[in-house]
């Protein structure tokens, strides 16, 4: 009897020790275990913060940003830009799909009548949104005005937009892009202007395209022009 007694109160004992044992292991340890977790999580968050994003060349910028370039746009984008404006992203959409027309690489509206100089191209609200998120990193860009005069863009409807012009010219400089320098995901691409003749602007003056990498894309956020360091 005695020894059954005993063996009650050992195996009581055992049980109570191995569920302290298990308590303290497997409770009383998620405080410690979220500690740890919230630690790793916040350095794995800083390596991805601090992780360099593919460089890419100066030719690369030289594609990326030619609808940019004073001699594409009419010298519009030639001055210290610290925001965009509606004004600044229209004026964008019209030379990059005006230009994409007069180079052949999309084709013009079908002219209907007789021909009086102009071209048109129409295009989707979807599509112009998702230029503008790739260059300017706004998210579902819609117009609110016209453009004013003989060239520009205008709202169709509310899913269609029409880039319009007269065949006509300009003068304007060149600009050279000569360098690129990367900051993190911030990247400055610097410009020198030349073939100023017929214009107002001064040889070798300068341009700066400050980006920003997001999601694949460059978006675009200030451009600085300066003549004080020519």
């Amino acid at each position: 009897m005695k020894k059954n007694i005993i063996i009650i109160i050992l195996s009581i004992g055992i049980l109570g020790l191995g569920g302290y044992i298990g308590y303290d292991k497997f409770l009383n340890q998620p405080e410690v275990k979220d500690k740890e977790q919230s630690k790793n999580e916040k350095v794995e968050n800083d390596q991805k913060q601090d992780e360099k994003i593919e460089q890419k060349d100066i030719d690369y910028f030289k594609d990326y940003l030619y609808y940019f370039m004073p001699e594409v746009t009419a010298s519009h984008f030639l001055k210290n830009i610290d925001t965009f404006s509606e004004d600044d992203i229209r004026n964008y959409i019209f030379y990059y799909y005006s230009n994409q027309v007069n180079q052949g690489k999309l084709e013009a509206d079908v002219q209907v009548g007789e021909y009086d100089g102009t071209f048109t191209y129409t295009v989707s609200k979807e599509e112009v949104a998702k230029l503008v998120n790739k260059y300017f990193g706004i998210e579902n860009f819609m117009l609110t005005g016209n453009s004013k005069g003989r060239s520009g863009v205008k709202r169709i409807n509310d899913n269609i937009y029409q880039i319009y012009w007269f065949a006509t010219g300009w003068f304007s400089p060149e600009c050279e892009l000569t360098s690129v320098v990367y900051n993190g995901k911030n990247v400055k691409v610097t410009g020198k202007i030349y073939k100023t003749e017929e214009t107002d602007f001064k040889e070798n003056s300068e341009i700066i395209f400050n980006l920003v990498y997001n999601n694949g894309n460059y978006n675009l956020k200030s451009i600085e022009y300066s003549e004080e360091n020519r």
